[in-house]
């Protein structure tokens, strides 16, 4: 987000897959380990959506996690598709 300001965008419409509904079950301490790197994750987040404002969008992602990264190319795919599905929300926020 902030390298996207950084390169001069006076707007920016980002859509974060990084917020999963349903918790994966822990079976290890690298599960908990990987938790506690989202927790550190999403508090960052936070404070870099407060520093760079822009339009967010946050498609109901579920049960994906930290080692699907076999799912990459369908996660960008599915981005894709709900930014579509925001187009008026984009629109609007791009002519603000």
């Amino acid at each position: 987000m902030d390298v996207a300001f950084h390169q001069g965008a006076a707007k920016v419409v980002a859509v974060d897959l990084g917020k999963s509904k349903g918790k994966r079950k822990v079976e290890s301490i690298i599960d908990v380990l990987m938790a506690s790197v989202d927790i550190m994750g999403t508090e960052i987040n936070y404070c870099v959506r407060k520093e760079y404002p822009a339009l967010y969008l946050y498609p109901e992602v579920q049960g994906i996690g930290y080692d699907d990264f076999y799912m990459i190319p369908e996660l960008i795919k599915f981005g894709e598709e709900f930014a579509k599905r925001s187009l008026k929300e984009v629109i609007e926020y791009l002519q603000a």
